[in-house]
């Protein structure tokens, strides 16, 4: 919540509640006049998510980094409502102005219970919850501006408020293994956490996530697919050049990543959840061989966290920060060491998974 206008004041009296109300709902019904509705139904860690798109080039878009968790009949109930639409396609006015701006990733504190929002400047998006509902909004002022990480992971924010109170985290970092068992790989950017998980999927190891990984903990905790995306730098594009031809996107961040959609590039690789039975904390070590070695719990943690609170948490940090360490306290955690061959990095977790700790 740092860098924030004073949210006391702007949202002082429920005007958030009439923001709701006046402004965002009258725009998203406008917008799906202009723009024509596209409905999609996700099934994404045991929810049903429904989101209405205003218009087929939002829902192209941002709905492949969806596309595994698609259910193209579904006519029943669903858990959260989502309503996405932009400014750019339909010349409606941004309706985030009431909010204060950020220009990090920040949370305006709530003053009404059951309503969170944030509107992040550097993306140029709202994001909107309303619990009592079940309804949220999402709002970017072009589809053709917006930040490819947004399309890598859309409604990231909104998707984490909704699922913590499910006990549904969203966690920064990679899994791949098997329907049986996975294994968490996490670290800071540039750790070799992503060339690993698509090293590991290319050589045959069932894939769930790259960056944002869902994590329901229990006995044993679970991992969820909730983006289907990837990134690659280009170093790792010239270790895995099988994946660049299927490049959707590119600038992401400060690293200039590329970014594939699994769905596309492996179907057959997708999991849509898997429990997991250890983490990892990638090291670079340049030898010629891969191998597993057990690491403490604290350097598990901190590797985990900060990087999860950092890419992850818009609110409820000390309950992000009690599921970590509940998750940490309940896997054995290794130190994953880095050769230089990809196909002997992902020999090395297949066979890690298959027999399972030691």
């Amino acid at each position: 919540m740092s860098g924030m206008a004073d949210p006391g004041v702007a949202m002082r009296g429920g005007l958030r509640r009439r923001f709701v109300e006046r402004i965002v709902e009258p725009a998203v019904v406008l917008a799906e006049e202009r723009s024509g509705r596209v409905v999609r139904c996700y099934a994404l860690a045991g929810s049903i998510v429904r989101v209405t798109f205003a218009g087929a080039p939002l829902a192209e878009r941002l709905g492949r980094a969806f596309a595994h968790a698609l259910l193209p009949d579904h006519q029943g109930s669903v858990d959260l409502d989502v309503h996405v639409w932009d400014s750019a396609s339909n010349g409606l006015p941004p309706p985030a102005h009431m909010l204060p701006e950020t220009e990090a990733d920040g949370l305006v504190a709530a003053d009404e219970p059951g309503l969170l929002a944030g509107f992040v400047s550097k993306e140029d998006t709202l994001n909107l919850i309303d619990f009592e509902r079940a309804q949220a909004y999402f709002w970017l002022s072009s589809l053709e501006a917006v930040p490819g990480w947004v399309t890598a992971a859309p409604l990231r924010r909104i998707l984490q408020w909704f699922f913590a109170p499910r006990d549904v985290h969203l966690m920064h970092g990679a899994a791949v293994g098997r329907r049986e068992r996975a294994l968490l790989i996490t670290a800071r950017g540039g750790s070799g956490k992503s060339t690993t998980a698509l090293a590991a999927a290319a050589a045959g190891l069932g894939y769930l996530a790259d960056d944002y990984v869902a994590v329901r903990n229990g006995a044993p905790p679970e991992a969820h697919c909730l983006f289907n995306s990837a990134k690659l730098t280009d170093a790792s594009l010239a270790m895995l050049p099988n994946y660049g031809r299927f490049i959707r996107e590119r600038d992401v961040g400060e690293r200039l990543k590329s970014v594939i959609f699994m769905a596309e590039a492996m179907p057959e690789r997708l999991l849509s959840s898997a429990p997991l039975v250890g983490i990892a904390v990638p090291v670079i070590n340049r030898s010629e061989r891969t191998f597993l070695e057990p690491a403490d719990a604290k350097a598990a943690f901190l590797a985990l966290a900060p990087s999860s609170l950092l890419h992850v948490s818009l609110s409820g940090g000390s309950e992000l920060m009690r599921a970590l360490r509940t998750l940490v306290a309940s896997l054995p955690c290794y130190r994953l060491m880095l050769g230089r061959d990809p196909a002997e990095i992902a020999d090395a977790l297949a066979a890690f998974i298959d027999r399972g700790p030691d």
